[in-house]
Order: structure tokens, then sequence, then C-alpha cells
């Protein structure tokens, strides 16, 4: 891993259309830094679209920080080159409701307080080569993700769902209305990413 201090040349792809974004260096990004390589488009007469998940309402800011996701519109494909600190990943406080975040690492390497309380499908992701959502299994720090939670609290880099916390959500999920069968649709997919031993499927079998 590079050093916080490190200096490191990086660079943020747009494709056409909506696009969710992060800052990978610790200094953020101005959105004139975007303009120089890219054409963003305005909606609503603003090109920089965030989420506040404290007074759930949509902001605009003038500059993309880490650990933060953004919607900006690209009128085409492009490319902006960064340089700068790499952004590093703690801590990030999560709000009742969605969260709009980033960060940066493997979901099984990150944990926290959110234990528990994270509902659904936990980390939402918008593709752009098939334009549609999708449940990636890791964080990029250059991408915002959506991240929903039912009370307030926290994730940190030594904690998103690890293993031992998708086996504790079993009871959750039956709460919420997720069939048995879902369920085990969930932990065949993570027992073929390795990401569970396979016991914990015949627990799920066996009942809670």
């Amino acid at each position: 891993m590079m050093p916080a201090s490190a200096s490191a040349s990086q660079s943020i792809e747009l494709k056409p259309g909506w696009n969710q974004i992060s800052s990978p260096i610790a200094e953020g990004i101005d959105i004139s830094t975007i303009e120089s390589s890219c054409t963003i488009l305005q909606y609503k007469n603003q090109k920089l679209w965030a989420w506040n998940a404290d007074a759930q309402i949509w902001t605009n800011p003038a500059k993309v920080e880490p650990l933060k996701g953004y919607w900006v519109y690209a009128a085409y494909v492009c490319t902006v080159p960064l340089s700068g600190t790499p952004a590093t990943f703690s801590s990030i406080q999560l709000y009742k409701g969605w969260n709009k975040v980033s960060a940066s690492g493997a979901l099984s390497a990150i944990s926290g307080t959110c234990a528990g309380h994270m509902v659904g499908n936990w980390i939402w992701n918008w593709d752009k080569a098939t334009d549609s959502w999708i449940h990636p299994t890791e964080m990029q720090p250059d991408k915002g993700y959506w991240i929903k939670v039912d009370t307030d609290c926290a994730i940190n880099s030594s904690t998103l769902p690890n293993p031992r916390f998708v086996a504790l959500q079993l009871p959750y999920l039956i709460n919420i209305g997720f069939s048995r069968k879902e369920i085990m649709l969930m932990y065949v997919i993570l027992i073929m990413q390795r990401c569970i031993p396979v016991r914990m499927l015949l627990k799920l079998y066996s009942g809670p």
C-alpha cells in the first residue's frame, strides 16, 4: 500500500450520461478540473450533485471530496487526469436512510457499528457498462456507492459487511421480508465467491 504522504498520478474515467464518482485523492477535485478534460452537462442548472444523508436532501457542491459519492452527467467518454495524495479510508459516518459514499477495498475487509443495520442489498452502484444497478463485492475510491441503514452508525476499514456479519443477518433478513429461498441464494453466491463457508448454508437450510 502506498504511504498516505506519497503523491501519485491517477484518473477518473467518465462515460456518456450519468456517472457516480468520488475523489481518489485527498485534496479533492474541483469541478473546473473535471471540465478541463470533460464536457459536463447541467441538470436543473447544476453540474455536480451530492446527497446530504444527514438532512436527506440533494446539494450542489463545487468540489468532489474523498469518501463521498457524487453524480455528474458527461457528454462523451473522457478521462480526468489527477495528481495528489491517495485518499485513505478509516471511518465513514452513515445516517439513517440512504447514504452516498465512497471507500476502497473488498467488502469483506470493511466493518463497523453498522453490522445488523444495513437494509436489503447493502451496496448499490450504477454500472455504466450495462446501464444497470449492481451490487459490487469491493469499493473503488473513484466511484460513488449507495448504502441504506436503519439507524445512524459508522463503517470503517477493519469493518461493510464481512462474512460473519452476513451470517448474523439471517433473522434480520427474514424479519424485513426476504424469503428463505432468496437468502439461500445470497449465501450460495457468497460461498461461490469464497466469502463464507458451506456450513453457513447448511445452518440456513436447517433453520435459524
